[in-house]
């Protein structure tokens, strides 16, 4: 429905979303207690980890041939 609609939308309350379940707390929660600072950290670092991960498949597949 709408919400579902609205996480695809909204790239920064999904991440918000992932951020709160991988912590293991609610949205609420984790915009009470991180600080923008905190947040954007966190989003570099997820950002950087997934560059790193796609580096590192890359590298596992031309291994293969």
């Amino acid at each position: 429905g709408r919400n579902k609609k609205r996480l695809r939308q909204d790239k920064w309350t999904f991440f918000e979303f992932h951020l709160a379940c991988t912590l293991g707390m609610t949205v609420s929660r984790l915009r009470t207690e991180l600080t923008d600072a905190e947040l954007i950290h966190f989003a570099a670092y997820f950002e950087l980890k997934a560059e790193f991960e796609e580096q590192a498949m890359q590298r596992a597949k031309h291994m293969r041939r």
